[in-house]
């Protein structure tokens, strides 16, 4: 087993590299739970369902026009997007994943004493495709 440091994470939104903004990324998997338990039953009995995907990215704002988080993502509020995650960062061999997603909110904060700050929240769409970088 090795561990894997958080800074080698690649976040794609849309086909753009987010990585250079990104400083936090947030992905779940689940299923929905569903309670089977029948007559006499001790224990609760569950059986899986649909399975849901989320991605939160947090990052630090840069006002560039063409390449910041503002004019990448705030447009894509509200539409599907492609997403790619390098949990380990890109390269052959290692794991990433890719799914459609909706972009379901873009939010900047303005503290007086840090840098602004940004984050999207990412609903999947669709199943999460698990590979392998080539």
């Amino acid at each position: 087993m090795a561990f894997i440091h958080g800074k080698v994470t690649v976040v794609s939104v849309g086909g753009e590299d987010m990585s250079v903004f990104g400083t936090s990324a947030e992905y779940e998997l689940k299923a929905d739970s569903h309670d089977v338990t029948a007559f006499g039953a001790d224990f609760h009995v569950y059986s899986g369902g649909l399975k849901d995907s989320t991605l939160k990215l947090e990052g630090t704002y840069d006002d560039t026009v063409t390449t910041g988080p503002r004019s990448l993502m705030e447009p894509l509020v509200g539409t599907i997007t492609e997403l790619i995650y390098h949990p380990e960062g890109a390269g052959i061999g290692k794991p990433l994943r890719t799914w459609d997603a909706l972009l379901t909110s873009y939010n900047e904060t303005a503290p007086v004493a840090d840098m602004t700050k940004f984050t999207a929240q990412f609903q999947g769409s669709g199943a999460v495709v698990p590979s392998e970088g080539a």
